[in-house]
């Protein structure tokens, strides 16, 4: 069951839920809090071979929005991050939406990867693997509104130790392949 805007806000009062910079009463939808597309994106270089099961370096470069908008070509692939940093109760699992005026463009932000677990004992921010479908040339800003958070309780708490390999995270990351298909 997801979170309503009114259990949302009894979390975040009693920092049961903590988010970073401290959430807007406009940003709290009525299933979650609105997510905003951090000032810088990588882009990794076209044409590597990448094999997962025997991980090389990624070649990627940094891109900065905080003085001009990023253009995404039509089926161009970036990696992005929320401003938003989040740490749940270990009974609380959050899922990534994109936002619907962004994806009637053609634009997603999220591949597959919508969990964010609470396996993490710090505040981190929400890598957006974001996508051109569409046929348009889309101008993307720093801090526009790009998706939202929901929120679903647990069962139990999680019983699983914290994972390491994204830990600490803070703005856009590339991924780390390290022993993941080992």
């Amino acid at each position: 069951m997801f979170l309503c805007d009114v259990t949302i806000k009894e979390l975040l009062r009693s920092k049961k839920l903590l988010v970073k910079p401290e959430v807007k009463e406009k940003n709290i939808r009525p299933a979650g809090i609105r997510v905003h597309l951090d000032k810088e994106l990588i882009q990794y270089k076209t044409g590597q071979l990448i094999d997962p099961m025997q991980p090389d370096e990624i070649l990627y470069k940094k891109i900065s929005m905080e003085k001009q908008p990023f253009i995404l070509e039509p089926g161009a692939f970036i990696l992005g991050a929320t401003i938003e940093s989040f740490k749940m109760p270990r009974d609380m699992l959050g899922v990534l939406d994109g936002r619907s005026t962004i994806a009637r463009l053609g634009v997603t932000i999220h591949i597959t990867a919508t969990i964010t677990d609470s396996l993490y004992e710090d505040e981190r921010t929400i890598t957006l693997e974001i996508k051109n479908a569409g046929n348009l040339r889309i101008a993307l800003s720093f801090g526009m509104p790009i998706g939202s958070m929901l929120f679903a309780m647990l069962d139990h708490p999680v019983e699983q130790s914290t994972q390491n390999q994204y830990k600490n995270q803070k703005g856009v990351v590339a991924a780390n392949l390290g022993e993941q298909f080992s």
